[in-house]
């Protein structure tokens, strides 16, 4: 059974503009909630550590996700997403994410 997920959202959604001037693309409109909190209420039943990157809008994200279940918040803004997903979060797992 898979422990831990990764939801990577840090992108600036540029070609949602105007929509994404003023919040972070996870944070669009879905279905009377975001696009964001409807994947991690997806989730949080079934798995223990949801773990979410941000960068765009980092501190409006990192609080919208940890008030929707979030185990944790990592900026990744200034950094590539291969090396941040290697270098601060896989080495410390020895199973599937």
């Amino acid at each position: 059974m898979i422990k831990t997920a990764l939801i990577m959202a840090a992108g600036r959604g540029t070609r949602m503009s105007p929509l994404t001037d003023d919040i972070p693309k996870p944070m669009a409109p879905y279905g009377g909630s975001t696009l964001i909190a409807k994947g991690i209420d997806r989730l949080k039943d079934r798995i223990e550590n949801i773990y979410v990157t941000v960068g765009y809008k980092k501190a409006m994200l990192a609080q919208h996700v940890i008030e929707h279940g979030a185990s944790a918040v990592f900026n990744t803004e200034d950094r590539g997403n291969s090396w941040w997903v290697y270098n601060t979060l896989l080495r410390h797992f020895d199973e599937p994410v």
